[in-house]
């Protein structure tokens, strides 16, 4: 078996970490398999960076959305069989990229979840992705609670492929890519296209960067952002009161 390549996922996804998301994606599409990884810091990937989102440029703001859009729809689409070995939290975009991917393994400590309802955004890019794997009724439960599930649950619900001790992530991953690597990446990319043309997913991701784009400039989020990088959460009022 060949070495298996390694995405590594910045911990927030701001413009700078998208456009990176979006050139070692498309750098790892040279079939094979690779392994999407989470930072140094104890979190496969928390999802959207809020810092500075108030001064963001809407034409950057909107050139971010699709580097996410265009490294979703290629791991989607990919010669290449990834692997998310998901180590802490998994969160919003941080889901959608697990989601993606061909096999998730989590470690038994990690977390998923959809917060964006609560900043008064939707999941728009990573909604059709999650909801291949869960269902609508799975889906919509996480995004309107706004809490993160362990791993177990996420197992349970299809989030997840395969739950690991910790300790035993790397040996489980090896066993996958080893697994996977036997695969024809020919044959793997004309089954994950075919896959993905039924579930309409480049349109269905195509409307959610829609949404969101549309989201991302109006006052309530805003507002609710404001709130959570005060120390308040996002929907509480500025006494605390909810």
């Amino acid at each position: 078996m060949t070495t298996p390549l390694t995405i590594r996922l910045p911990e927030r996804l701001d413009r700078s970490g998208l456009a990176a998301l979006r050139r070692d994606v498309e750098a790892a599409d040279v079939g094979g398999v690779a392994l999407v990884r989470g930072s140094d810091h104890g979190s496969f990937c928390r999802g959207i960076s809020f810092e500075g989102a108030s001064e963001v440029d809407p034409v950057e703001r909107d050139a971010g959305l699709a580097d996410f859009e265009v490294a979703m729809f290629t791991l989607v689409r990919s010669t290449t069989r990834t692997i998310a070995c998901v180590r802490g939290s998994a969160l919003g975009g941080g889901l959608g990229i697990a989601a993606a991917c061909d096999v998730v393994i989590a470690a038994g400590d990690a977390r998923f979840g959809l917060p964006e309802p609560l900043f008064g955004l939707i999941p728009g890019l990573v909604l059709p992705l999650i909801r291949i794997r869960t269902g609508s009724a799975v889906l919509r439960r996480l995004a309107l609670g706004g809490d993160s599930v362990d791993a177990e649950e996420a197992f349970r619900v299809g989030l997840v492929d395969e739950v690991t001790p910790p300790n035993q992530l790397e040996a489980c991953v090896d066993r996958w890519a080893r697994r996977l690597d036997r695969a024809e990446p020919s044959a793997t990319g004309r089954l994950k296209g075919w896959l993905a043309d039924m579930d309409d997913l480049e349109s269905e991701i195509g409307r959610g960067r829609d949404h969101l784009a549309e989201l991302l400039g109006s006052e309530i989020v805003a507002r609710r952002v404001e709130r959570f990088q005060r120390g308040l959460a996002p929907w509480e009022d500025d006494d605390g009161s909810v």
